[in-house]
């Protein structure tokens, strides 16, 4: 049994080779391969692709560097998911990294008949500690059987420009995997995203991104809705990221016709699913509220 480890890059030369390096010191060369794929980045990977390559010949790790067009993270996925051949999948970000012996533990616990391993996931705060941190939408902590993928036609959708590797995961989900859960291990750490999409909003992305928004919600609530009472989860699920998206739309200046439009279509019937608005909830749907928020961005925006 062999874990492909696919690692899509564009311009993050200065945090690729500490993820690379984070799977090749694993210590489970017999079970593992890596995929780098540029994406298109400006220069390209360089001496990095020789360094790295040497570093994976010392460990006798197979690492192949693929490269296209810039297309974005999930086109670079789905590229290299074509090439990949070992029996699960792992999509690691170049700006993360995984825990030191993952792999082995990983390769040590996987039943061949699950189609998905649900693993936990951390990041290290500035002191030093570990702060946890796990959803159920979050792609990179996942394991998933190639055949399976293969299968069910399943890939991330290349014409979205947030939140499409949560769709993956919905689509995924929606296909009623056979599930293996190994949460007790925190095997993956997450960076700082400073250069993440989230981080770069202004108010015109945001608008822009309502669309993609909007389309995630909507498949995430026939999810939630197909489950009906059996799996509270997913529903509590549901109304955390309505809250997260209500309170970053506000946060980002996003005009308020379009918040308004976010609101009133993805909320559930009873506002809801699982507990009453809180009253920072309310808040945000205040439209007093959320010009004071617009206008508070756009001056700091300024001063900075």
């Amino acid at each position: 049994m062999r874990i492909s480890v696919i690692i899509p890059s564009y311009n993050h030369s200065d945090l690729l080779h500490r993820c690379v390096m984070s799977v090749l010191d694993n210590g489970a060369a017999e079970g593992v391969e890596v995929i780098v794929v540029d994406d298109g980045s400006e220069g390209g990977v360089g001496c990095m692709e020789q360094s790295l390559t040497e570093a994976a010949n010392n460990r006798h790790i197979p690492l192949r560097f693929l490269g296209q067009p810039h297309k974005g993270a999930s086109a670079a996925r789905n590229y290299g998911l074509e090439h990949a051949k070992g029996d699960y999948i792992w999509f690691v970000d170049a700006d993360d990294a995984i825990e030191k012996g993952a792999l082995s533990v990983l390769l040590a616990r996987i039943a061949s008949e699950c189609d998905m391993v649900r693993m936990g996931n951390m990041r290290r705060a500035s002191d030093g500690k570990v702060v946890g941190k796990s959803s159920l939408l979050d792609h990179t902590t996942y394991l998933y059987r190639r055949q399976f993928l293969r299968e069910q036609q399943l890939r991330y959708p290349e014409d979205m420009r947030i939140l499409e590797d949560s769709m993956f995961v919905l689509r995924c989900l929606q296909c009623r995997p056979r599930i293996l859960d190994i949460t007790d291990c925190r095997f993956y750490l997450l960076g700082d995203r400073h250069s993440s999409t989230a981080g770069a909003w202004t108010a015109a992305r945001s608008a822009r991104f309502v669309p993609d928004i909007l389309r995630f919600f909507l498949s995430f609530r026939r999810l939630a809705d197909a489950e009906g009472g059996e799996t509270l989860s997913l529903r509590d699920h549901y109304d955390r990221y309505f809250y997260v998206y209500l309170r970053v739309l506000a946060v980002k200046g996003c005009p308020w016709h379009l918040l308004e439009r976010f609101r009133n279509e993805v909320r559930a019937p009873q506002f809801y699913y699982t507990q009453s608005p809180t009253f920072p909830m309310r808040l945000l749907c205040c439209k007093s509220v959320h010009q004071f928020l617009a206008l508070f961005c756009r001056v700091f925006r300024r001063l900075c």
